[in-house]
């Protein structure tokens, strides 16, 4: 069994993996870091707006995943951290709109604040990519 970082931006900057690799020689496990609605620029995507900031986040974690030979749809668990649980329903919208393998296991959290004002929603994510 090996573990590596997945990095395809410049998280390892920031001392830390945005994914971390498991080869169980059957299948790959990626355990995806919290992920936010910034862009290229360190600007908030969809400021107030927690639906087109999970929209945003998603593509993130697909782009990561794309690198690492999987996609979004190999998500198997998700953890959404709020910043007003009255949202959950529009991160439902976009989280139903997904055509998952199989729908993943998800917890939602409500915390008091996030690292920058404008954010509504963290994702954090595990994903299980079969073995080409």
């Amino acid at each position: 069994m090996g573990v590596r970082p997945v990095n395809p931006g410049e998280a390892s900057a920031a001392r830390y993996s945005e994914a971390v690799e498991v080869d169980l020689g059957s299948a790959r496990m990626l355990f995806v870091s919290g992920h936010i609605a910034r862009d290229a620029d360190g600007d908030v995507v969809g400021v107030g707006d927690t639906e087109a900031q999970v929209r945003e986040i998603f593509r993130q974690i697909d782009e990561l995943l794309r690198s690492a030979g999987g996609a979004l749809e190999d998500v198997i668990r998700t953890t959404v951290y709020l910043t007003d649980m009255r949202e959950i329903d529009q991160v439902r919208a976009v989280r139903d709109a997904v055509d998952w393998k199989v729908a993943p296991a998800t917890t939602a959290v409500e915390v008091s604040h996030l690292i920058d004002p404008g954010l509504r929603v963290v994702i954090d994510a595990v994903a299980v990519i079969p073995a080409s």
